[in-house]
């Protein structure tokens, strides 16, 4: 049987934080010795390009071993691309990669290979959040939550508004507005005597 590459259902990744970098998981069943097995970065209308090689020190061929022949369940062969570290800018905001999966055996006259799609798209830059008065009274005081339109590409909009708040000795929020359109909610505030965090996230 011929070597073929197995990738995720889908095969694609959307939403990619540039700034975390991406893991793309894959595995290549049917493998003999010998086979080669790479990644690359295809030159495709429409999508974005870099060298492996040359940029992230990722587009190494590797030759399959006897031993890693053996393994019934395929030889995986992940790409992890990193977010921005020494000279590598990482990948593109808002932008469209087409990485390629390929091998070739001996004997084999076809080259095997698998696409993978990423888009890319950096989270939103969250404004301060203000919250008045500074001091009230629990369950009584009307405590209003506001903040500024976040910066963001317009093909982004509407964002997602979230406000919250937490308890300093817990790790849950306790969220009581979500709104694409509320720049500024008021709500009442529980009892307690711990600390309180006041959020506000936002959502592609």
């Amino acid at each position: 049987m011929p070597a073929t590459v197995n990738m995720p259902s889908g095969a694609q990744l959307e939403f990619v934080n540039p700034k975390e970098g991406v893991k793309i998981p894959a595995v290549v069943m049917n493998t003999r010795e010998g086979c080669r097995m790479w990644w690359s970065v295809q030159q495709d209308p429409g999508h974005e390009y870099f060298n492996l090689a040359e940029v992230v020190g990722l587009g190494d061929t590797v030759i399959v071993t006897l031993e890693e022949s053996k393994d019934k369940f395929g030889r995986e062969f992940p790409l992890v691309i990193p977010g921005p570290t020494g000279i590598w800018p990482g990948l593109k905001d808002n932008a469209v990669y087409k990485l390629r999966l390929s091998v070739v055996c001996p004997s084999e006259p076809v080259k095997s290979y698998a696409d993978f799609l990423i888009t890319t798209n950096s989270p939103p830059t969250v404004k301060f959040l203000k919250v008045s008065p500074v001091k009230g009274e629990a369950l009584r005081t009307r405590f209003i939550f506001s903040t500024d339109l976040a910066d963001d590409f317009s093909a982004d909009y509407p964002l997602l508004y979230k406000y919250g708040y937490r308890f300093s000795d817990q790790e849950q929020i306790h969220f009581f507005s979500t709104s694409n359109v509320d720049l500024q909610v008021t709500t009442i505030l529980p009892a307690g005597e711990l600390f309180f965090f006041f959020l506000c996230m936002l959502f592609d």
